[in-house]
């Protein structure tokens, strides 16, 4: 089935991925590619739910494999391969010409990683469309460090993993899935293109191209501002302000082997000569029955008339 959004040039499609990219083609539009969703993200759109897009993983039985943009809008695309049990099998050659860029190394990837890593990934470089792997139609060139220094990496310590099947025997076409924000934005690419869950934004080419234009100007006024604070210097700073207490106690217990810490709200710490000094008088007034007393209320934080 398809789902109007609105009067905008935009339909999500939802079902058996090749029965709606098949759907998407007859409608006259294209599948909203991962560089999409960075950006509707960045303007906090999008949020909540995973997206199949239109670039695609073609691997091979060397363990290859390649990132294909806009795989199904390519205009020979049904002459690549077919359908055999749910796989896009690709005929023999076609993966030495695919346009693509090829990776090699499977040890980097089936993790998720840190921002670093996300931010020297060559794979997310080429899916958020940087011009040197887009050409002419590059997406704004800061895209991926504004979305995961604002939308992802705000929210986990690690994320951003591609995740990929093993290699297989035959050469082949896989479907991908950006995955939701609470599922760290993974990029999955391990579907079968008869997947029956598939959820596809088709666009209109114009739709496709006013995003890509609207890439440039929303970077740069996000480049204007501060970015949040990451989960990572949360943690950390909470940590420091941990470390920093523990040590604060020591320092007052080595100073005054007779001290009590008092854990209150505030963290404060009152050392025995000072309940002397301070309380001496109400002592001496009869109002306490002595300095063990003392003690004993203020560990206590109990009331006493």
């Amino acid at each position: 089935m398809s789902i109007r959004l609105s009067n905008e040039p935009e339909r999500v499609y939802e079902g058996n991925i090749w029965e709606q990219l098949q759907r998407i083609r007859t409608d006259g539009r294209v599948v909203a590619p991962t560089a999409y969703f960075m950006l509707e993200r960045l303007e906090r759109r999008q949020l909540g739910t995973y997206y199949h897009v239109g670039d695609f993983i073609a691997e091979n039985p060397r363990g290859e494999y390649k990132l294909v943009l806009d795989a199904f809008s390519h205009p020979d695309f049904m002459n690549w391969g077919k359908m055999s049990k749910g796989e896009f099998v690709l005929r023999d050659g076609v993966y030495e010409t695919l346009p693509g860029v090829v990776f090699t190394n499977r040890a980097r990837i089936n993790r998720n990683y840190a921002l670093e890593e996300t931010l020297a990934s060559r794979e997310w470089h080429v899916l958020a469309r940087r011009r040197d792997f887009s050409g002419e139609k590059e997406w704004a060139a800061s895209l991926l460090e504004q979305y995961c220094r604002r939308v992802v990496f705000p929210e986990h310590e690690q994320a951003m993993g591609i995740y990929l099947s093993d290699a297989s025997k035959a050469s082949r076409l896989r479907a991908v899935c950006v995955n939701r924000l609470v599922g760290r934005s993974q990029f999955y690419g391990r579907c079968y293109l008869d997947y029956d869950y598939g959820r596809l934004v088709g666009l209109a080419p114009e739709a496709l191209e006013a995003a890509r234009m609207r890439s440039f100007e929303v970077c740069e006024r996000l480049s204007q501002e501060p970015y949040p604070i990451l989960v990572r210097e949360r943690i950390q700073k909470t940590t420091d302000s941990r470390l920093n207490a523990e040590r604060k106690r020591v320092e007052i217990t080595s100073r005054d082997p007779g001290a009590i810490e008092i854990e209150r709200a505030d963290e404060k710490h009152i050392s025995l000569s000072l309940l002397k000094e301070k309380f001496n008088k109400l002592e001496q007034g009869g109002k306490y029955r002595g300095l063990d007393e003392i003690k004993k209320i203020l560990l206590s934080g109990d009331e006493h008339e």
